[in-house]
Parts: structure tokens; sequence; C-alpha cells
């Protein structure tokens, strides 16, 4: 995500320092003084409340309606001027249908069998999301945490690729765009017939496959 952010931060040993100190230790006083860094950490922070929020909220009953508002704390972390703010706070037809697809896609995932099933109503969600640019420059990043967060809730592993020397950031950063390009003028029915979206499903899954073989491992 740092890679996609087009940020070079090598500190491997601060980050994970960072999430030790503040998820597993719940120290309160951690500091991070770099802005980029902080977004990125208390993030996922975040991404771990939401799914909290939803499973208990799911648990105690399958037919609640998920809010747009359980999000806004994330949105804010990502941006710290809070441009977008009053989307999440002001009746509009944008948040109407942003609310309807997130729990269309909460009917979907919840319903799916395979990884494989989730994954395609998730990334069509998220896409729709950025060709609308619900949150500006904003969107691609929130959009990239609500996927994760998506896939956690239905005890999927998050899409995390490994970065070396031949990083696949590289090339996946590009083909977001040719298929952004591809599908803009494509009606959604289709656009998982697209090349771009066939290459961009098999990046997520791969990586999601891989990182929950990785999770086993070490578990």
């Amino acid at each position: 995500m740092i890679k996609f952010m087009d940020y070079n931060f090598d500190d491997k040993q601060f980050i994970e320092n960072a999430f030790k100190e503040i998820i597993i230790k719940n120290n309160k006083n951690f500091q991070i003084e770099d802005k980029k860094i902080k977004s990125y950490i208390y993030s996922w922070v975040e991404v771990r409340n939401i799914v909290i929020l939803w499973t208990e909220a799911y648990n105690n009953d399958s037919n609640c309606k998920f809010k747009i508002s359980d999000l806004e704390n994330l949105y804010m972390i990502i941006d710290n001027n809070y441009t977008y703010w009053k989307f999440f706070q002001e009746n509009s037809d944008e948040l109407e249908d942003l609310e309807e697809r997130l729990n269309n896609v909460f009917n979907e995932i919840i319903k799916a069998k395979t990884l494989k099933k989730a994954l395609n109503a998730i990334l069509i969600f998220c896409h729709k999301n950025y060709l609308d640019g619900i949150l500006g420059r904003f969107t691609s990043f929130f959009n990239w945490m609500l996927l994760q967060a998506l896939l956690i809730f239905k005890n999927y592993s998050p899409i995390i690729a490994k970065v070396d020397k031949n990083t696949q950031i590289l090339w996946f950063y590009p083909l977001v765009n040719m298929l952004y390009n591809d599908i803009s003028s494509m009606p959604m029915s289709k656009w998982n017939k697209s090349y771009y979206f066939k290459k961009t499903f098999d990046f997520c899954y791969e990586n999601s496959v891989k990182y929950n073989a990785l999770i086993k491992k070490i578990s």
C-alpha cells in the first residue's frame, strides 16, 4: 500500500513495531511523526474496528443494514483535511446509492461459497466507487482499505503483495489504470469480461490465497 501511495519508506522494522504497539499492546501514546505512515497504519487499525462492528451487527441480526457512516472514521484517517466530510453527513443521491450498493455487495459476499465469487462482487463494487470518484483523489486508498475489510469480514485473507526487487506493484498500478479506461465505456454487467478486469482479479485472488497460506504457516 505504501508503494501504491508512491512513497518510499523502507523502515520495515518501524512499521512492524508500530502495529505491535498500537494493536497488540494498545499503546495510545505511541508516536508516529510521518503523516503518510501514520495514515497507513491507522487505516489498518480502523479496518479492524470496522470488521468487528460489522461482525457484531450481523451476528445480532442477519438482516441488518450496513451504514456508510460506519466508514466515516476510515475516511477521516485517510484524508487529514476532511475534504469530503460532508459526504458522510448530508443526505444525497450519491450517499444513498453507495449505501444501497454496499448492502447489495454484503448480500452477495455473505451468500458466496468461494473466494472467487466474493472477490468478483467486491471488485465490481470498488471499481464502481472509483469511477464515480466518490472521494476525489482519496477514493483509491479508501477503496483499497474497504476491499480488505470486506474480505476479512467474509473470513478471507486481505490482499498483501510481497514487495521485492521484482515487485508486482510496478505493473499492477498501470494495469488498474488500463482497466478503468476499458470499463468506463462498458455496462457494469460486462466488466468481468474485460481482459484487464481478469488480470486485476487474478492479482487480488493470488495474493489473498498466498497471504492466507502465510497466516496458516506462522499461526
